[in-house]
Order: structure tokens, then C-alpha cells, then sequence
């Protein structure tokens, strides 16, 4: 009757994952093998078990698992029910990127966490073919070493209609990048994007407040950036995101005019968290975020 198996963190390695692939459970619904020192032969010898029909989430994060490994999960046709895949701090790289987005069998799958495996932009720009996952809700790709071409790849997906959370921070999207991102319209369930860390100028922020399809959003992250006031002042002219709680903006120079311009939005009156830390803003900023009215 066994459902759960969490064996984290115990230096089991390719042999002790070969071992595990050969139970026949076959009610397992939740498999944690992270931290184990699991590489490529481990994850092929998981891959290829076909008793746990019923597995939902499989947990391989802080591995050492590489593209061929990658590749060997991605061709399990077994796991019809999975719905979580973390393959996060491992090294899979653009090639295991690639592989993965082949898969055709995970129909189920909600959430993909792919963070800190050295994907570029032909990693993120092949996940974003894969037209399997219709039911993704969540999707991270933070840690990475994705540009303004992977992030211009993931734009266009047409696929990700349930997408409610974006992960993309730690990269290095940019201007174009951003903007990129900011004129997709299938997202429309978009509740959580997370831009933190991504070279975005005024620009790009700009671009990013001019969206008008993530009406859903609630959570908004750009801090770490170089938005500037003038990147400030453009987020503060948004009138879609009325449900919007959570601004985060810190690290962006916005200064006292930034300040002051994020202070005047009329459209945010559900905002219960705005973070402004780092950005030089001083009694005068401080004073006009005060004024506001419409945060009540």
C-alpha cells in the first residue's frame, strides 16, 4: 500500500536508484530521491521502471544528472499520471532541455521545475515547442543562463493556457527579453511572473506594463534590475492589473521621481505588499508612497 517513498539525502547513488527502479509497487504516487548523488546510469535505471502508473510527483533535484540522463526520463512512458517533475541544480543543460520537451507521454503535468542547470537559449527555446503539457500551471526556469532568444522562444508558446507562474529569474533576459515576454496572449491565467535579476532597463519595463492579457496577476517581481524612474513611472500607468497584491521592486534605482510615480497608481486597490527596499527613494519618496489612497 506504500504511496510515498522519500528517500532524500542519503548518498544512495546509481546503484541504490538502480535498486529502487525495480520495485513493483504499484501504488506509488510520490518518489523524493533528491540530494542523493544520482547521475545519468541512475536516472536512465529509474526511468525505465514500469510499475509506478500511478506516480504523480518525482522529486530529483541536487543531483548530478546530465543530458543523457534527462533524456532517459523524458522517454519513460509509464508515469501517465505525473503532474510534478523537479529537476532542479542539476546539469542537463540545453541538450537535456531539449529532450525533455520531446516528451509526449506526461499529459498530466503541472508542474516543471527545471531551476540552476545551466539551460541557455536553445534549451528554453525547445521547451517552449512542447505541445504535450496543455495542464501546466507552473513553470521554472530560473538559475539559468537564458538570454533574450530563450526568453523570446518561451513568448511564443502557444501551448501553456493554464500557465499561472513564471519563473524566469537569475538570467539575463534584458530589454528584449522582457518585452518579448510582455506580448504574449496565452498566458491569460497568469497570476505569478518573476523577472528578479535580469538586466531589465526602462525599457523592458516599459514593455512589460504595456501587457494587457494577464489580467490575473497578482504577483509581480522585477526587483535587482535596473528599471530606473522612468521604468517605475511606466509600471505605474498599468490599469490591467487590478488584482495585483505583490509588487516588488527593489534594487532599481527608482529613486524619489520613481517613487513618487509608483505612488499615484489608481488601479492597484487589492496591493497589500509593495517592496521598494534599495532604491534610494529618501524622505521625499518615502512621503509621496504615502499619499497614496487607492492601497487602503
Amino acid at each position: 500500500n506504500l504511496t510515498t517513498l522519500n528517500l532524500s539525502g542519503n548518498k544512495i547513488g546509481d546503484e541504490g536508484a538502480s535498486g529502487i527502479s525495480k520495485n513493483t509497487t504499484t501504488n506509488l504516487t510520490t518518489l523524493d530521491l533528491r540530494d542523493n548523488s544520482i547521475g545519468d546510469e541512475g536516472a536512465s535505471a529509474i526511468s525505465k521502471n514500469i510499475t509506478w502508473t500511478n506516480l504523480t510527483t518525482l522529486d530529483l533535484r541536487d543531483n548530478s544528472i546530465g543530458a543523457k540522463g534527462a533524456s532517459a526520463i523524458s522517454k519513460n512512458t509509464t508515469w501517465i499520471n505525473l503532474t510534478t517533475l523537479v529537476l532542479q541544480s542539476n546539469s542537463i543543460g540545453d541538450q537535456g532541455a531539449s529532450e525533455i520537451s520531446k516528451n509526449i507521454t506526461w499529459t498530466n503535468l503541472t508542474t516543471l521545475v527545471l531551476q540552476s542547470n545551466s539551460i541557455g537559449d536553445q534549451g528554453a527555446s525547445e521547451i517552449s515547442k512542447n505541445t504535450t503539457w496543455t495542464n501546466l500551471t507552473t513553470l521554472d526556469l530560473s538559475g539559468n543562463k537564458i538570454g533574450a532568444e530563450g526568453a523570446s522562444g518561451i513568448s511564443k508558446n502557444a501551448t501553456w493556457t493554464n500557465l499561472t507562474t513564471l519563473d524566469l529569474r537569475d538570467n539575463s533576459i534584458s530589454d528584449e527579453g522582457a518585452s518579448a515576454i510582455s506580448k504574449n496572449t496565452t498566458w491569460t491565467n497568469l497570476t505569478t511572473l518573476d523577472l528578479q535579476s535580469n538586466s531589465i532597463g526602462a525599457e523592458g519595463a516599459s514593455a512589460i506594463s504595456k501587457n494587457t492579457t494577464w489580467i490575473n496577476l497578482t504577483t509581480l517581481d522585477l526587483s535587482y534590475n535596473s528599471i530606473s524612474a522612468e521604468g517605475a513611472s511606466a509600471i505605474s500607468k498599468n490599469t490591467t492589473w487590478t488584482n495585483l497584491t505583490t509588487l516588488n521592486l527593489s534594487g532599481n534605482k527608482i529613486g524619489a521621481e520613481g517613487a513618487s510615480a509608483i505612488s499615484k497608481n489608481t488601479t492597484w486597490a487589492n496591493l497589500t505588499t509593495l517592496v521598494l527596499q534599495r532604491n534610494s527613494i529618501g524622505d521625499q519618496g518615502a512621503s509621496e508612497i504615502s499619499k497614496n489612497i487607492t492601497w487602503t
